[in-house]
Protein backbone atom coordinates (compact mmCIF):
# COMPACT_ATOMS: atom_id res chain seq x y z
CA UNK A 1 0.00 0.00 0.00
CA UNK A 2 1.04 3.56 -0.75
CA UNK A 3 0.03 5.64 2.31
CA UNK A 4 2.12 6.28 5.55
CA UNK A 5 1.59 8.15 8.54
CA UNK A 6 4.13 10.74 9.45
CA UNK A 7 3.85 13.07 12.14
CA UNK A 8 -0.25 12.86 12.37
CA UNK A 9 -0.63 13.02 8.82
CA UNK A 10 -1.52 10.96 6.13
CA UNK A 11 0.77 11.33 3.01
CA UNK A 12 0.97 9.06 -0.80
CA UNK A 13 -2.81 8.03 0.18
CA UNK A 14 -4.88 5.85 -2.10
CA UNK A 15 -7.42 7.45 -4.16
CA UNK A 16 -10.83 6.93 -1.64
CA UNK A 17 -14.05 7.90 -2.80
CA UNK A 18 -16.30 9.08 0.06
CA UNK A 19 -20.01 8.76 0.25
CA UNK A 20 -22.50 9.78 2.64
CA UNK A 21 -26.52 10.21 2.86
CA UNK A 22 -27.39 9.78 5.96
CA UNK A 23 -28.73 13.00 6.58
CA UNK A 24 -30.56 16.12 4.71
CA UNK A 25 -27.19 16.79 3.03
CA UNK A 26 -25.69 14.39 -0.07
CA UNK A 27 -22.29 14.47 0.01
CA UNK A 28 -19.62 12.75 -2.13
CA UNK A 29 -15.65 13.67 -1.42
CA UNK A 30 -12.52 12.29 -3.53
CA UNK A 31 -9.03 11.50 -1.94
CA UNK A 32 -6.06 11.63 -4.50
CA UNK A 33 -3.00 10.14 -4.43
CA UNK A 34 -1.31 13.79 -3.76
CA UNK A 35 -3.87 14.19 -0.81
CA UNK A 36 -5.61 16.17 -2.65
CA UNK A 37 -9.78 16.30 -1.56
CA UNK A 38 -12.10 16.92 -3.81
CA UNK A 39 -15.47 16.98 -2.78
CA UNK A 40 -18.94 18.57 -3.03
CA UNK A 41 -22.33 18.42 -1.23
CA UNK A 42 -26.05 19.29 -1.76
CA UNK A 43 -28.86 20.02 1.03
CA UNK A 44 -31.50 17.87 -0.75
CA UNK A 45 -33.84 16.39 1.67
CA UNK A 46 -35.45 13.12 0.42
CA UNK A 47 -34.22 13.87 -2.73
CA UNK A 48 -30.68 11.80 -2.57
CA UNK A 49 -31.36 9.46 -5.10
CA UNK A 50 -31.71 12.14 -7.99
CA UNK A 51 -28.66 13.86 -7.07
CA UNK A 52 -25.89 11.50 -5.67
CA UNK A 53 -24.45 9.61 -9.30
CA UNK A 54 -24.15 13.16 -10.94
CA UNK A 55 -22.43 14.18 -7.49
CA UNK A 56 -20.16 11.05 -7.74
CA UNK A 57 -19.55 11.62 -11.31
CA UNK A 58 -18.60 15.29 -10.73
CA UNK A 59 -15.74 14.68 -8.10
CA UNK A 60 -14.23 11.91 -10.38
CA UNK A 61 -14.30 13.87 -13.35
CA UNK A 62 -12.46 17.02 -11.71
CA UNK A 63 -9.59 14.69 -10.08
CA UNK A 64 -9.54 13.44 -13.93
CA UNK A 65 -9.85 9.49 -12.89
CA UNK A 66 -11.95 6.64 -13.13
CA UNK A 67 -13.45 3.63 -10.91
CA UNK A 68 -10.93 1.71 -11.80
CA UNK A 69 -8.45 3.44 -10.49
CA UNK A 70 -10.00 3.67 -6.84
CA UNK A 71 -8.46 1.67 -3.98
CA UNK A 72 -11.53 1.52 -1.97
CA UNK A 73 -15.31 3.33 -0.98
CA UNK A 74 -15.91 4.80 2.12
CA UNK A 75 -18.92 5.34 3.39
CA UNK A 76 -21.21 6.40 6.97
CA UNK A 77 -23.08 3.57 7.37
CA UNK A 78 -25.29 4.85 10.48
CA UNK A 79 -26.38 5.97 12.10
CA UNK A 80 -28.82 7.90 10.43
CA UNK A 81 -31.93 8.03 8.06
CA UNK A 82 -33.34 4.29 6.96
CA UNK A 83 -33.75 5.93 3.51
CA UNK A 84 -30.41 7.40 2.97
CA UNK A 85 -28.32 4.59 4.70
CA UNK A 86 -29.74 2.07 2.19
CA UNK A 87 -28.96 4.46 -1.04
CA UNK A 88 -25.30 4.48 0.25
CA UNK A 89 -25.37 0.36 0.69
CA UNK A 90 -26.61 0.06 -2.64
CA UNK A 91 -24.62 2.91 -4.27
CA UNK A 92 -20.79 1.84 -2.77
CA UNK A 93 -21.93 -2.09 -3.31
CA UNK A 94 -22.76 -1.26 -6.95
CA UNK A 95 -19.92 0.83 -7.52
CA UNK A 96 -17.36 -1.64 -5.74
CA UNK A 97 -18.59 -4.58 -7.57
CA UNK A 98 -17.88 -3.72 -11.17
CA UNK A 99 -14.33 -2.84 -9.87
CA UNK A 100 -13.92 -5.43 -7.58
CA UNK A 101 -12.72 -3.10 -4.54
CA UNK A 102 -13.10 -3.32 -0.79
CA UNK A 103 -15.34 -0.94 1.09
CA UNK A 104 -15.28 0.70 4.58
CA UNK A 105 -18.19 1.49 6.81
CA UNK A 106 -17.27 4.07 9.04
CA UNK A 107 -20.06 4.94 12.51
CA UNK A 108 -21.43 8.72 12.21
CA UNK A 109 -20.76 8.87 15.21
CA UNK A 110 -16.79 7.84 15.12
CA UNK A 111 -17.03 10.55 12.54
CA UNK A 112 -18.49 13.41 15.25
CA UNK A 113 -15.38 12.08 17.90
CA UNK A 114 -12.92 12.28 15.16
CA UNK A 115 -13.77 15.90 14.69
CA UNK A 116 -13.78 16.61 18.51
CA UNK A 117 -10.15 15.55 18.54
CA UNK A 118 -9.54 17.60 15.62
CA UNK A 119 -11.39 20.54 17.12
CA UNK A 120 -11.40 20.49 20.82
CA UNK A 121 -8.20 18.23 21.20
CA UNK A 122 -10.82 15.34 22.97
CA UNK A 123 -8.83 12.30 24.23
CA UNK A 124 -12.17 10.75 25.27
CA UNK A 125 -15.40 11.30 24.27
CA UNK A 126 -19.10 10.57 24.93
CA UNK A 127 -21.53 11.34 22.01
CA UNK A 128 -25.54 11.59 22.82
CA UNK A 129 -27.28 12.30 19.71
CA UNK A 130 -30.91 13.08 19.32
CA UNK A 131 -32.53 9.66 17.69
CA UNK A 132 -36.10 11.19 18.29
CA UNK A 133 -39.04 8.98 19.68
CA UNK A 134 -37.57 10.13 22.84
CA UNK A 135 -34.24 8.15 22.37
CA UNK A 136 -30.59 8.45 21.70
CA UNK A 137 -27.54 7.64 19.97
CA UNK A 138 -24.83 6.82 22.32
CA UNK A 139 -21.20 6.49 21.29
CA UNK A 140 -17.84 6.46 23.56
CA UNK A 141 -14.39 6.94 21.93
CA UNK A 142 -11.33 7.49 23.03
CA UNK A 143 -7.92 8.24 21.29
CA UNK A 144 -5.26 5.66 20.01
CA UNK A 145 -1.33 5.91 19.72
CA UNK A 146 -2.23 6.80 15.98
CA UNK A 147 -4.32 9.89 17.26
CA UNK A 148 -7.56 8.32 15.61
CA UNK A 149 -10.68 8.04 17.78
CA UNK A 150 -12.14 4.49 18.47
CA UNK A 151 -14.94 3.10 19.83
CA UNK A 152 -14.66 2.18 23.91
CA UNK A 153 -17.79 0.48 23.69
CA UNK A 154 -20.00 0.12 20.52
CA UNK A 155 -22.89 2.77 19.81
CA UNK A 156 -26.16 1.69 21.08
CA UNK A 157 -29.25 3.03 21.37
CA UNK A 158 -31.02 4.05 24.40
CA UNK A 159 -34.29 5.49 25.89
CA UNK A 160 -34.54 8.62 27.97
CA UNK A 161 -35.27 6.76 30.65
CA UNK A 162 -32.06 4.13 30.46
CA UNK A 163 -30.52 7.58 30.44
CA UNK A 164 -31.22 8.71 33.40
CA UNK A 165 -29.93 5.36 34.81
CA UNK A 166 -26.74 5.85 33.40
CA UNK A 167 -25.65 9.06 34.58
CA UNK A 168 -24.19 7.75 37.45
CA UNK A 169 -22.02 5.41 35.14
CA UNK A 170 -20.84 8.86 32.75
CA UNK A 171 -17.49 9.25 33.18
CA UNK A 172 -17.08 13.52 33.80
CA UNK A 173 -13.13 13.32 32.14
CA UNK A 174 -14.50 13.02 29.24
CA UNK A 175 -15.89 15.70 26.81
CA UNK A 176 -19.65 15.53 25.89
CA UNK A 177 -20.45 15.97 22.65
CA UNK A 178 -23.88 16.21 20.65
CA UNK A 179 -27.08 17.77 20.31
CA UNK A 180 -28.51 15.66 23.37
CA UNK A 181 -26.51 16.79 25.67
CA UNK A 182 -28.53 19.97 24.74
CA UNK A 183 -32.03 18.47 23.85
CA UNK A 184 -32.49 16.43 27.14
CA UNK A 185 -30.27 17.86 29.39
CA UNK A 186 -33.06 17.62 32.03
CA UNK A 187 -32.43 13.78 31.63
CA UNK A 188 -28.76 14.27 31.77
CA UNK A 189 -26.61 14.70 35.18
CA UNK A 190 -23.72 15.51 34.09
CA UNK A 191 -21.29 18.57 35.03
CA UNK A 192 -18.32 18.03 32.69
CA UNK A 193 -18.26 20.05 29.18
CA UNK A 194 -19.88 19.33 26.67
CA UNK A 195 -19.75 20.94 22.63
CA UNK A 196 -23.35 21.00 20.44
CA UNK A 197 -21.69 20.24 17.18
CA UNK A 198 -23.06 20.32 13.53
CA UNK A 199 -24.82 16.99 12.75
CA UNK A 200 -23.60 17.62 9.06
CA UNK A 201 -20.90 14.62 8.48
CA UNK A 202 -17.85 16.27 7.33
CA UNK A 203 -16.43 13.73 4.89
CA UNK A 204 -12.65 15.01 5.61
CA UNK A 205 -12.70 12.62 8.71
CA UNK A 206 -14.42 9.96 7.32
CA UNK A 207 -11.54 9.91 4.67
CA UNK A 208 -9.04 10.13 7.44
CA UNK A 209 -10.71 7.10 9.51
CA UNK A 210 -10.96 5.32 5.96
CA UNK A 211 -7.39 5.84 4.90
CA UNK A 212 -6.09 4.42 8.65
CA UNK A 213 -7.58 1.51 8.01
CA UNK A 214 -7.14 0.83 4.62
CA UNK A 215 -3.39 0.69 5.90
CA UNK A 216 -4.17 -1.21 8.56
CA UNK A 217 -6.02 -3.84 5.85
CA UNK A 218 -9.36 -3.18 7.66
CA UNK A 219 -11.45 -3.60 4.53
CA UNK A 220 -14.46 -5.30 3.91
CA UNK A 221 -16.30 -6.80 0.90
CA UNK A 222 -19.65 -5.64 -0.59
CA UNK A 223 -21.33 -8.70 0.62
CA UNK A 224 -20.53 -8.07 5.02
CA UNK A 225 -21.53 -4.38 4.71
CA UNK A 226 -24.89 -3.29 6.49
CA UNK A 227 -26.43 -0.30 7.45
CA UNK A 228 -26.28 0.80 11.32
CA UNK A 229 -29.85 1.73 12.46
CA UNK A 230 -29.10 0.82 16.05
CA UNK A 231 -32.89 0.64 16.16
CA UNK A 232 -33.12 -3.31 17.23
CA UNK A 233 -30.86 -2.56 20.79
CA UNK A 234 -33.12 -0.41 22.33
CA UNK A 235 -32.73 -2.46 25.82
CA UNK A 236 -29.46 -2.18 27.69
CA UNK A 237 -28.26 -5.33 29.37
CA UNK A 238 -26.17 -4.86 32.98
CA UNK A 239 -23.34 -6.05 31.01
CA UNK A 240 -23.24 -3.29 28.36
CA UNK A 241 -24.28 -0.64 31.07
CA UNK A 242 -21.65 -1.06 32.82
CA UNK A 243 -19.17 -0.53 30.01
CA UNK A 244 -19.97 3.21 30.09
CA UNK A 245 -17.19 3.54 33.52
Amino acid sequence: MNSKLINNKFIRTNNILAIDTSSDFCSVALLLKNNTIISHSLFSPLQHTKHILSLIADVMNKGNINLQELSTITFCNGPGNFTGLRLSISIVQGLAYTVNIPVIPISNLQILAQEAFSDFFANKVLIIQNARMGKVYLGKYKINNDMIMEPSIPDYLCSLEQLKELNQKFNTECIGIGDGFFIYKEHINIHSNFKVMNNKIKLKYLLKLATYYFMQNKVKSIFEIYPEYLRENIIITDNRSQYIN
